[in-house]
C-alpha cells in the first residue's frame, strides 16, 4: 500500500477511519525515501522534497509542483501521486517531466494498491459529484484508466493476493471474519466466505492492515467497558482459510503487518481531547509480535509523535519517521532466537504456564530428569511468583529469586525422572505458577535457557477471564541430524593400515557421533562401538591384518540420533610374516 505526507491535519481524521499508513518498496529499490512537500507561497504552491532514510540526506525533488493537497507514492516508489485541488496527477519518479492527470473531480485520495505483476494500479478516492467512493483501475504503463470497480469500498481496506489476481474485501460482522474475493481483471466477485472459526463478537471486527493475501484483524472478545481490556489482534489468510494465534493487546492502538508479513507491529495510540487540531497522541511505544504464533519479541520505546514506515526492500527493518525533527530512526525487527518472552499486562491473578512442543517423538527410554528452566524478569515493576504446580513432571523452585543487576532470576528443576511418551507437534505442560503484582504495568518474562527437544513457549491464563494469551512460542531447536556421509577409507579399499583413521563429513546440527566397526555386514557383533565422538574422525587401533571390516557412523544432538550412514568396507593389509609363508 501507499504512504502519505504526515503534515496535513485531515490525514489524522482519515487515520481514525482506519486508512492504512504503510509504505512498500520492491527489492530493486536502491534506497528507502520519504517524500514530503513544503509550501512556498501564500496561495499554497509547494516544492516536493525527499529524504533518504538510510543517510538522512534531503534533496529537492520537484520545485513548483502546484497547490498540493496530498502526496502519496506507489509501493515500488516508481510513481508519485499528487492531489492538486480536485485533480489527481501521477509523476514517474525517474522522469519528473512526465506528469499525467489521472482523474478530476475528487475530494480525497484514500489509497493506492499497486499490482506490478498484472501491470495495474487501483486508486480509491472520494468523488465530489456525486459524493461517493470508487476504485479505478489504471494501466501501469500508459497511466490510462481501464475500469471502475464498484465492488471496492475504501472503508473495507481492500488488499491484494500474492499473485495480485484477487483483491480481498472484508464483510466481517459479529458472527466472524467474512471476506469476498474480487477478480482484479474484471471486478467480479469470485467467492464470499468465512475465514476460520473465530467469533461471534460483541462488535464488528475491523481490518487494521492487509498485505499480500493476509489481513491483520482487530476485535473485542467481550462487550464489557470501553477500555480495550478485551481487545485482540489476529492475522487471517482468507484464501487458505487460516486464522493464526491471536494477540491480546489491551490498549488503544494501531496495528501493522511487516513487509514480509512475519511480524505484527502494534503502536500505542492515546486519545487526548485537550490537544488542539487532533485528539490522537502517539507516545512512541511499539510492540513486535510473531504474526503466526503471537510471540512477543520486543518492546520499543521511541520518541513520541513518530510515523511508522515499512519497506518491502528492507523487510527486517522498521523506519520511524519524526516529522517535527525531519529524521528517521531505523529499528531491526528480527527477534533474538535464543530467548522467548512472555509479556503480561497487569498480571495479578493470572497463571503462567510453561509448555513444550517436541519436534520429534520421544518414546520408551527417554526421560525428563534434571531439566532446568529459568524465568527472568525485571525487578520493577515488582511481581511475585507463587507455588509451582507440576503434577506430571515434578518441577520445583530451585531456591529463592536471584537478583543480578536489573533482573530477577527464578530457576525451576525437575528431579522426577519422568518417562516420556511425547508425540511430535503435541503440546505438553511442564509446570504452572501463579503471578501476583505488577501494579497495572507490563511485566515481561523470558525463558533464558533452551529446551533441546523442539519448541517451548509461555502461556498466560487470566483467572478472571476465559481467554488464553499466547505470548511466546516458535523458537525451534535442533531436529534430528541427517546420517553422516563417510569419506575415508574409500568403500572396498584394499591394503588399509591396521591402525586406520576413519573420517566422515559433519552432519548439520550434530553434537556427537557413534562409530561402529565389525567383521560382519549386519553388525551383529562389533569390534568398535564408540559413542560420544565430538570430531569427524576416529583412529582405530590393533585391527587384524588381511581382514575385511565394515564400518558406519550415526549423528546425535539434543533432538535424537540419526539413522546410520551407508555401510562402507575396507580390507587391512597382510603382515609381512604372512607373506613369507
Amino acid at each position: 500500500m501507499s504512504s502519505r505526507n504526515s503534515y496535513q491535519p485531515w490525514f489524522w481524521r482519515m487515520f481514525v477511519l482506519g486508512i492504512v499508513l504503510c509504505l512498500s518498496a520492491y527489492q530493486t529499490q536502491a534506497q528507502p525515501y520519504y517524500y514530503y512537500f513544503a509550501r512556498t507561497t501564500t496561495r499554497g504552491d509547494a516544492d516536493i522534497y525527499r529524504k533518504n532514510l538510510l543517510t538522512g540526506a534531503d534533496e529537492l525533488y520537484l520545485p513548483d509542483a502546484g497547490r498540493i493537497g496530498d502526496l502519496l507514492w506507489s509501493p515500488d516508489q516508481s510513481r508519485l501521486f499528487l492531489q492538486v485541488r480536485h485533480d489527481l496527477d501521477v509523476i514517474e519518479i525517474n522522469n519528473s517531466n512526465r506528469r499525467t492527470n489521472l482523474v478530476s473531480g475528487i475530494l480525497e485520495v484514500s489509497q493506492v494498491l499497486d499490482a506490478p505483476l498484472i501491470n495495474k494500479m487501483f486508486i480509491s478516492c472520494e468523488t465530489l459529484h456525486p459524493q461517493d467512493i470508487i476504485t479505478i483501475a489504471f494501466d501501469r504503463t500508459t497511466n490510462a484508466p481501464i475500469d471502475t470497480l464498484e465492488e471496492f469500498y475504501i472503508y473495507d481496506l481492500p488488499f491484494l493476493s500474492p499473485n495480485e489476481e484477487l483483491a480481498f474485501r472484508s464483510l466481517s460482522d459479529s458472527s466472524g471474519f467474512i471476506f469476498s474475493a474480487i477478480n482484479t481483471a474484471n471486478g467480479q466477485v469470485v467467492w464470499e466466505r468465512r475465514c476460520g472459526n473465530v467469533g461471534p463478537f460483541p462488535f464488528y471486527p475491523g481490518v487494521e492492515n492487509g498485505k499480500k493475501g493476509k489481513a491483520l484483524m482487530v476485535f473485542e472478545e467481550f462487550p464489557e467497558g470501553d477500555d480495550f481490556s478485551h481487545q485482540k489482534f489476529v492475522v487471517c489468510d482468507p484464501e487458505s482459510n487460516l486464522v493464526f494465534q491471536s494477540i491480546r493487546f489491551p490498549m488503544r492502538s494501531k496495528g501493522y503487518l511487516s513487509s514480509d508479513r512475519k511480524y505484527v507491529i502494534l503502536e500505542q495510540v492515546n486519545f487526548d481531547t485537550t490537544r488542539p487540531g487532533r485528539a490522537e497522541y502517539r507516545p512512541g511505544n511499539v510492540w513486535i509480535h510473531d504474526s503466526r504464533t503471537g510471540a512477543f519479541f520486543e518492546q520499543l520505546v521511541l520518541p513520541p509523535e513518530g510515523q511508522i514506515l515499512l519497506y518491502d526492500g528492507y523487510a527486517d527493518r522498521l523506519y520511524y519517521y519524526l516529522p517535527n525533527e525531519q529524521r528517521a530512526i531505523t529499528v531491526v525487527i528480527a527477534p533474538r532466537a535464543s530467548q522467548v518472552k512472555g509479556g503480561l499486562f497487569n498480571p495479578t491473578g493470572s497463571t503462567l504456564s510453561v509448555k513444550a512442543k517436541p519436534s520429534v517423538n520421544f518414546g520408551a527410554g527417554n526421560t525428563l530428569n534434571s531439566l532446568i528452566v529459568t524465568l527472568r524478569r525485571l525487578t520493577s515493576p515488582s511481581v511475585t511468583l507463587g507455588n509451582v504446580s507440576s503434577p506430571t513432571y515434578g518441577f520445583v523452585k530451585m531456591g529463592a529469586d536471584t537478583t543480578i543487576g536489573s533482573y530477577k532470576y527464578q530457576k525451576f528443576i525437575t528431579t522426577a525422572n519422568t518417562p516420556l511418551n511425547w508425540v511430535a507437534g503435541t503440546e505438553y505442560e511442564l509446570f504452572t505458577v501463579p503471578v501476583q503484582g505488577g501494579n497495572g504495568n507490563t511485566v515481561t518474562f523470558e525463558l533464558t535457557n533452551a529446551l533441546a527437544f523442539g519448541q517451548y513457549f509461555v502461556e498466560i491464563n487470566y483467572s478472571d477471564k476465559t481467554d488464553t494469551m499466547f505470548y511466546s512460542s516458535s523458537v525451534t531447536f535442533p531436529t534430528v541430524p541427517a546420517p553422516p556421509v563417510l569419506v575415508s577409507p574409500f568403500n572396498r579399499e584394499q591394503g588399509v593400515s591396521t591402525n586406520p583413521t576413519l573420517r566422515w563429513n559433519a552432519s548439520n546440527g550434530a553434537t556427537s557421533y557413534r562409530l561402529q566397526v565389525s567383521t560382519r555386514s549386519n553388525f551383529s557383533t562389533t569390534v568398535v562401538n564408540q559413542g560420544g565422538i565430538t570430531t569427524t574422525s576416529y583412529t582405530v587401533q590393533g585391527l587384524q591384518g588381511g581382514v575385511k571390516y565394515y564400518w558406519r557412523v550415526s549423528a546425535t544432538n539434543g533432538a535424537g540420533t540419526s539413522a546410520y550412514s551407508s555401510v562402507y568396507s575396507f580390507t587391512t593389509r597382510q603382515f609381512q610374516e604372512s607373506i613369507r609363508k
